[in-house]
């Protein structure tokens, strides 16, 4: 069983861990450190607002101020504080700053976008160029398989050439020859026709 931590401001409240945490928030006997007012949690907190006895710090602490005072006298002092013009110029610049934030955000936002269509390009290229080599390749086998082609068109077209010569001058060959009978014979039949006139 546990005890509550007002039990010396009058708070008889003993129980569970679970009961003093549910208790702590509705425990009326809570007490300002700087005079005698006891209340709730909640009242508590709206107590140390007003409470003419709590010293607070001004408002304007985080850019320079060190004025310490109660209540009443810190809600005077913030109305004539010196550094008032400065958190007016200073909440100037950090709606500035805000909006720069805000825009180097969607510069950022733009950028990554960017560098993506950048990325998405440079794939698209490399893909590009990876087909341009291998059309080249392609282009590169066509021409050699037309160069050799031509080569055996060359070839058969000298042994062509040779055939032909070759069958002219056989042709030629074979009429000389035929000549050369025809003559013989003619000789042969003369010779006779004399043998037999004679």
């Amino acid at each position: 069983m546990m005890e509550c931590m007002n039990k010396g401001n009058g708070c008889n409240f003993i129980g569970n861990n679970i009961d003093l945490m549910t208790h702590t928030k509705e425990c009326k006997f809570y007490k300002c450190d700087k005079c005698n007012w006891k209340g709730s949690s909640r009242e508590r907190n709206v107590h140390l607002k007003v409470c003419k006895y709590y010293q607070k710090k001004c408002k304007n602490e985080d850019i320079g101020c060190h004025y310490i005072g109660h209540n009443e006298d810190v809600q005077d002092h913030g109305l004539e504080c010196v550094f008032n013009p400065f958190r007016n110029l200073l909440n100037g610049i950090s709606r500035e700053m805000n909006e720069i934030k805000k825009e180097n955000e969607e510069q950022k936002k733009k950028v990554i976008d960017l560098e993506k269509i950048v990325n998405k390009q440079e794939e698209n290229i490399d893909r590009l160029n990876r087909e341009m080599e291998e059309q080249r390749s392609f282009i590169k086998r066509q021409e050699e398989s037309i160069d050799l082609l031509n080569n055996t068109n060359k070839l058969r077209e000298e042994e062509i050439k040779k055939l032909k010569s070759y069958v002219i001058r056989k042709r030629h060959s074979i009429v000389h020859e035929e000549s050369v009978q025809r003559e013989s014979k003619d000789e042969k039949e003369k010779g006779e026709e004399m043998i037999t006139s004679g």
